[in-house]
């Protein structure tokens, strides 16, 4: 007799694959943060978050439910800090750096580099970010400042896809940003 489909799968197979380890450190101390601002300040975060990072702030909220106000000072610190701090650009996936082929765009004016990803960063923010992450840390800031608040709010979402981006497609983004500025001269 064959065996019928799924005989031989254990019954809790979908519910092990699908345990959730809970929202991030980081998620929580934003979920703590966000619970202790006061409402006109939350309404207005909660507006400009994607759906996805609302339902992370969601999932983080009914954790810290219980939790005193002194941890949630805290968090509103250490949101206030990182702030200032500004963004944490993650490091691209491990190559090696004298082949990395945004090498050579640190060659041209920041400003120029600055006014082409300006000008991809609303319909192509993932080669703005792959392009910011490659890039020296003092030119990195140098670009990164030039561009406006509306360029910086639709790359930030991207930049956590960065760590895990093939060295193909780093380099395709590479070439397509040298062309972007050879065709500006």
């Amino acid at each position: 007799m064959e065996p019928q489909g799924g005989a031989g799968v254990p019954a809790n197979a979908a519910a092990e694959e699908a345990a959730d380890d809970g929202p991030s450190p980081g998620a929580v101390l934003a979920a703590l943060a966000f619970s202790a601002m006061p409402t006109r300040s939350a309404l207005n975060i909660s507006s400009r978050l994607t759906l996805a990072e609302r339902s992370q702030l969601r999932d983080g909220l009914t954790r810290v439910r219980d939790v005193g106000e002194d941890e949630r000072r805290e968090a509103v610190s250490a949101l206030v800090r990182a702030v200032h701090d500004g963004v944490g650009f993650p490091a691209p996936a491990r190559h090696d750096e004298a082949k990395c082929p945004f090498r050579r765009i640190e060659a041209t004016s920041s400003v120029e580099v600055a006014a082409v990803l300006a000008s991809c960063a609303r319909t192509q923010p993932l080669l703005v970010a792959t392009a910011l992450c490659h890039l020296g840390a003092k030119y990195r800031a140098d670009v990164w400042s030039r561009l406006d608040h509306e360029e910086r709010t639709a790359v930030r979402p991207t930049l956590s896809q960065i760590p895990g981006m093939s060295a193909t497609r780093t380099a395709m983004y590479a070439l397509d940003l040298r062309d972007r500025i050879a065709h500006r001269r």
